[in-house]
């Protein structure tokens, strides 16, 4: 059995992942840590909230059709 899912839930997932990521990294910078371990959480979970602004290519076209930029070296 197999489980598919379509380019629009992977991203959703991912971008869930990423939130959840960020939310972490804020909540252990809270925790009493030391001022250069917070600083450090803080900047992960920019870190994190960074890789939610994918480049909108990305996602489908005006035709609903799912077309990954070719990025360098042809891949």
């Amino acid at each position: 059995m197999s489980i598919q899912f379509n380019a629009d839930e992977i991203f959703e997932m991912a971008e869930e992942i990423e939130r959840k990521g960020a939310r972490f990294y804020r909540q252990a910078a809270q925790s009493g840590a030391s001022a250069r371990t917070r600083e450090r959480l803080i900047e992960l979970a920019q870190m994190e909230e960074d890789h939610l602004r994918p480049p909108k290519d990305f996602r489908h076209d005006e035709e609903g059709i799912f077309r990954p930029a070719v990025g360098r070296n042809g891949l």
